[in-house]
């Protein structure tokens, strides 16, 4: 995965109990990686077209306040966009090494904040179709209503890596990296997709799983490829049962000081979602570091 250019969804959404803006992990963690890899972070802030009066919806409500409802969300939106845009321009603000705020494509760290009005998960999935990487926020927060429906577009939309920011990440992150292997096609994908990213890492951690209470352990396997790659890892084999292993690699991951984890994305694949139980699922739920899902 070459990273040149790295899409950030925006909400313009704060959470009561925490005075920082929700986008802000996400921002962060992109313009550190741009920062590292000289590429260009597209800021995209959505927001839903609200009904306006004579609408199908609007009919039932005659008399009962449609107008009013209409005017409340049309407000709501302009005050997303408008902390959305603020929280912008506090991270660009605070970089030491300034992007260029640039529309062209340009060669070197750059910026560019743009805004749409229409159908969120499905601008963020075209967007995302060509990027390299989208970066958001976690579910640390006790918001996490408002960022499953940007994760599924990320992932089912776009087929582009995610990466999952915790509310708290160091902007040297990425250079301990965790790799969850399980010896299945998602695994795989995930492997090739970070290759890249495996290459300058100080640090590679393989840390195996079994699918199945008989299935066999195959880290050396994954090792030896790596190392074809000039990647030296080391491999930690997990003997939890698979139902405890979505905790058991997180705290693995941890404890060898990992500051980056990387997955295969597993997805229902009729429901569209991230399937329940899941490392997936788990790593979402709880973002204890940095996790980099590949569809």
């Amino acid at each position: 995965m070459i990273v040149r250019k790295i899409l950030v969804p925006v909400s313009g959404r704060l959470d009561p109990d925490d005075p920082e803006d929700l986008d802000a992990p996400a921002l962060k963690a992109a313009l550190a990686v741009a920062a590292r890899h000289d590429a260009h972070v597209e800021v995209l802030c959505v927001t839903a077209e609200p009904a306006r009066p004579g609408d199908e919806w609007s009919a039932w409500l005659p008399g009962y306040g449609a107008d009013e409802l209409i005017r409340w969300i049309e407000e709501e939106n302009e005050e997303r966009r408008r902390r959305a845009k603020a929280t912008f321009d506090r991270q660009i603000a605070a970089l030491e090494v300034q992007p260029q705020l640039t529309d062209d494509p340009a060669r070197g760290f750059s910026v560019r904040f743009t805004e749409e009005v229409g159908d969120i998960p499905g601008a963020v999935g075209a967007a995302g179709r060509l990027s390299d990487l989208v970066v958001l926020a976690g579910a640390g927060h006790s918001w996490e209503s408002p960022f499953r429906p940007l994760l599924q577009a990320s992932l089912r939309r776009s087929a582009c890596p995610v990466l999952v920011t915790p509310p708290q990440v160091s902007p040297g992150f990425a250079t301990r990296v965790a790799l969850a292997w399980n010896d299945t096609v998602e695994a795989a994908r995930a492997v090739a997709a970070s290759l890249e990213l495996l290459k300058a890492a100080e640090k590679v951690l393989v840390i195996c799983s079994r699918e199945s209470e008989t299935a066999g352990l195959q880290a050396e396997p994954l090792v030896e490829y790596l190392a074809w790659h000039g990647i030296e890892a080391e491999a930690a084999e997990l003997s939890e049962s698979p139902r405890d292993t979505p905790a058991a690699i997180v705290e693995r991951a941890r404890a060898a000081d990992c500051d980056l984890l990387v997955l295969g994305a597993f997805l229902h694949s009729r429901a569209h979602t991230l399937l329940f139980g899941s490392v997936t699922e788990f790593v979402v739920s709880e973002p204890g570091i940095p996790v980099l899902l590949v569809p």
